[in-house]
């Protein structure tokens, strides 16, 4: 006896077939959704846990190979063992590009060492530094629990040592600045080489934000603003938008109105999944506001 739904295969299968909730129509307007679209979007396809989410998206992208069309897959599910989402993210675009152009392998190679150098500041920046290292062990982390006068306790050697981490910091700030601007740089030249290519935005699906752990959810979402906000780059959050509402409350501790903003300010645009009648994409289209 198995309690497990069977996972349904996709190799070498005609897009939507054996679609029993006729949503090819649905998936035909939203292709034609991101062939026109501009700029960077970033756009949720929303529907609950269970209305088959998953099965569509698959389904959708085999219309898109069947089209010519190239995407990336990511499942957030499978890739929340990871602390960030960036380098995954960086790797996915390097290996979608497979073009001997050679103006795009030189891309190729500037984006990935863009992207090495911010993977090395986000992992700086993860780290955290210990009250016994800024001390050089004179203090260790469990005294500050007791200490009322800090001050009091660290040396002019100690206090050194923190003026020298602090200057450090800021001097690598402008460096980090710099970094990241290069990289959105290299990814925007790439990104209009895909869309020339194909006539498509480089589109990066993902899938499960929904199921992921929550913090792993919320740091996707988080690191597409920052670092892959740029022209002819395009998001599809597979999600049930009222798990991330929950997600941005438990984690910020806010309101669930406040909750609702702060995700408006990451997606562009929220699309909801219909089930078996058909209406225009339009019909469920809701613009943030």
């Amino acid at each position: 006896m198995k309690l497990t739904s069977p996972v349904l295969s996709f190799e070498n299968k005609i897009p939507y077939e054996g679609d029993k909730f006729n949503r090819e129509t649905f998936g035909n307007d939203l292709y034609e959704l991101f062939s026109k679209i501009e700029g960077n979007n970033v756009i949720v396809l929303d529907a609950k846990w269970g209305e088959g989410k998953s099965t569509f998206i698959k389904m959708w992208i085999k219309h898109l190979e069947k089209n010519g069309k190239e995407c990336i897959y990511y499942d957030a599910f499978e890739n929340d063992f990871q602390d960030d989402p960036f380098l995954s993210f960086s790797a996915e675009i390097i290996n979608l590009i497979t073009t001997k152009k050679s103006t795009v392998i030189k891309l190729k190679e500037k984006f990935k060492k863009d992207a090495i150098h911010v993977a090395k500041c986000l992992l700086t920046a993860g780290v955290k530094i210990g009250a016994k290292t800024l001390s050089a062990g004179v203090i260790d982390n469990t005294a500050f629990e007791t200490i009322k006068d800090v001050k009091n306790m660290i040396s002019d050697e100690t206090g050194d040592i923190i003026s020298k981490y602090i200057k450090n910091k800021l001097d690598s700030y402008q460096n980090e600045k710099k970094g990241v601007e290069k990289f959105t740089k290299t990814l925007q030249e790439l990104a209009s080489e895909i869309k020339e290519k194909q006539g498509f935005p480089l589109l990066i699906i993902i899938d499960e934000l929904d199921r992921c752990r929550p913090d792993f959810a919320l740091k996707i979402i988080e690191r597409i603003k920052h670092f892959f906000s740029v022209s002819n780059v395009a998001f599809l959050l597979v999600t049930n938008i009222e798990q991330l509402i929950s997600h941005v409350k438990n984690i910020y501790g806010i309101s669930e109105t406040d909750a609702h903003i702060y995700l408006q300010k990451f997606i562009t645009s929220k699309l909801s999944l219909q089930n078996r009648s058909h209406k225009k994409i339009t019909d469920h289209f809701y613009h943030r506001s």
